[in-house]
């Protein structure tokens, strides 16, 4: 009994904490498809389902409400993030004091933030629809409890299976596990596969157009390299997904240790064919970033046997699933910390981007970065990296909106007569819009052509830029690992002129690094180059790659005028490598 009530003290204090991250990262928690959907919600008003896929439309209540009361854009954020944090603790609580499968709302948590990149997007369909898988195994595990409540169980798994074509897999296989668990086909089991048998003929029946593509490219000639693909799949889970890794060996070694070989094998062999089934279908690479599918669903093959098995020596079996549970959560947060923290320079980057060319162009309000200045290893910059800028930039008024986008990868060198129009928006892609379909009390644009932001020209010789500029450290750190990459934020400041940006102008910011006896360790450091033409004063972070050797070190950051000179306006200080 006490341990059952320290257990249960442990599960909310650990959901507290969860809840406090969403209000931490609220601001990063924007990221990617989730800055797409947000948008949309915030622009229109409105539920915004894509697919066919209804269960995406929970995850937008919270900002939808926000939106609906006239909250600001800041408190909507906030809003949406903590929502849905609050969403998928009720569903853990759900699994803990109502179905009473402590296993199954552990494991779940553990589902949560075991994919950093998708801890940051919670707009997935997969996270609702892992959520209501687990919710109805763990609920048909309990035989009593479900058969009051069936009726509310299978309305969940119907969502749960057509929230992601993937889904289909992860229940058809854990229904033939249930039949080898269990060596007969039971009316209950009967019943799953009637009812899972009918999801497929109508989800075959409603096929979206996108879902009809990508069923038809898994048909495309283009041949795997299967040995790249283990290679690249291994380091993407050992680099981000060990606990994906270390749960499969542990659910097997605990199948193998009670005996249940043929379970073993089936749960083994069942998730190394659905990770194949996911390189082959998106093939050349696209599996190494489409996150959601090669992670989420494909985990649950993982939790649901713990889940609907009961084990004879139930308090080893537990003893050993716990100390393995504690060492992942411990690794899974730091590494959300760690992402959230480069999550939040990136976020930084953009409003400060936003508010410098609001500075530079007072009467514009679109846009054109280069990629060369701004892509680097924390900027991550996708496809939705539009909608993101909308989101930064108008956090703290609508005025403040900026449309931004990347020269390469947004194709407008080749699209640019689409974006001709100065009443249009160019959203992603050669997706265009106008500006009057904005919603002004979060996104209030000016009509204007689009302008680049690295157009500034020398306006007289080096030296003079020079005599103007003055540079100084706003954040370091002051210790990091030998061979690691730190980046210290720095403020630039120039009077009366405009530091250009453009790779011609061959400006960037660099480092020297010397030992603790004055030695120079390294002169030339990796270039950084400038992120914008910079008018008065702009905060960016420079890269910085540290030696391999421990020792007490002095970095000193500059400008440098490419084969001509150093500007010499250094700051420095002090880091400990170890």
């Amino acid at each position: 009994m006490v341990k059952a009530k320290t257990q249960a003290i442990a599960f909310h204090l650990f959901w507290l904490f969860l809840l406090f991250l969403s209000f931490h990262f609220y601001q990063e928690r924007t990221f990617a498809d989730t800055a797409y959907f947000l948008f949309k919600v915030i622009n229109e008003g409105f539920f915004q389902i894509q697919h066919g896929r209804a269960v995406i439309a929970i995850s937008q209540v919270g900002a939808l409400l926000g939106v609906t009361i006239g909250l600001s854009l800041q408190k909507v954020l906030i809003i949406h993030s903590v929502y849905n944090a609050l969403f998928f603790y009720g569903i853990a609580l759900w699994l803990f004091h109502t179905i009473k499968n402590t296993n199954a709302a552990w494991l779940y948590t553990l589902l949560l933030i075991s994919s950093h990149w998708a801890y940051f997007s919670p707009y997935l369909e997969v996270f609702y629809g892992a959520s209501f898988t687990v919710l109805f195994f763990a609920a048909f595990a309990n035989s009593t409890h479900f058969s009051k409540y069936y009726l509310v169980y299978y309305p969940l798994l119907w969502l749960a299976v057509m929230a992601h074509p993937s889904f289909f897999l992860v229940v058809g296989a854990h229904i033939v596990f249930l039949y080898l668990e269990k060596r007969k086909l039971t009316p209950e089991l009967k019943s799953i596969g009637l009812f899972f048998s009918a999801a497929v003929i109508v989800k075959i029946l409603s096929f979206s157009v996108y879902e009809i593509g990508r069923l038809q490219s898994t048909s495309d000639p283009v041949k795997v390299n299967w040995v790249q693909a283990v290679v690249d799949l291994s380091q993407h889970y050992l680099t981000h997904y060990l606990s994906v890794l270390i749960l499969l060996v542990a659910v097997v070694v605990i199948f193998v240790a009670t005996k249940r070989w043929k379970l073993a094998l089936f749960i083994g062999v069942s998730y190394l064919l659905f990770v194949g089934l996911v390189v082959f279908s998106l093939k050349n690479g696209a599996y190494k970033w489409y996150n959601e599918v090669t992670l989420l669903p494909f985990i649950l093959v993982l939790i649901l046997p713990l889940i609907s098995t009961k084990f004879a020596s139930k308090s080893s079996i537990n003893n050993v699933l716990g100390a393995v549970l504690v060492l992942l959560f411990i690794w899974n947060i730091t590494s959300i910390y760690d992402r959230g923290d480069l999550l939040g320079m990136r976020y930084q980057q953009m409003q400060t981007i936003a508010s410098e060319a609001k500075d530079l162009y007072p009467d514009k309000s679109k846009f054109i970065l280069d990629d060369t200045n701004y892509e680097r290893s924390f900027t991550e910059a996708g496809m939705q990296l539009p909608y993101e800028f909308f989101i930064a930039s108008a956090e703290f008024g609508a005025s403040n909106a900026v449309a931004i986008s990347l020269r390469e990868m947004m194709k407008v060198d080749s699209s640019i007569n689409l974006i001709q129009n100065q009443n249009q928006i160019l959203y992603w892609g050669f997706s265009v819009g106008p500006i009057s379909a904005l919603n002004e009390n979060y996104f209030n644009l000016q009509s204007s052509p689009y302008q680049s932001l690295h157009s500034a020209a020398y306006s007289g010789a080096i030296d003079q830029y020079i005599d103007q500029t003055q540079l100084s450290l706003v954040k370091h750190p002051i210790h990091a690992k030998g061979g690691s990459v730190i980046r210290p934020l720095i403020n630039i400041e120039i009077q009366d002129l405009i530091l250009p940006s453009s790779t011609s102008a061959a400006i960037n910011l660099s480092y020297h690094i010397y030992s603790s006896e004055g030695d120079v360790v390294i002169w030339d450091g990796q270039r950084t180059p400038l992120e914008i033409d910079i008018k008065f004063n702009y905060q960016q972070r420079i890269e910085i790659l540290l030696p391999e050797n421990p020792g007490n070190y002095k970095v000193v950051i500059d400008l440098v005028k490419e084969g001509e000179k150093w500007f010499n306006k250094g700051v420095e200080y002090d880091l400990v490598v170890y």
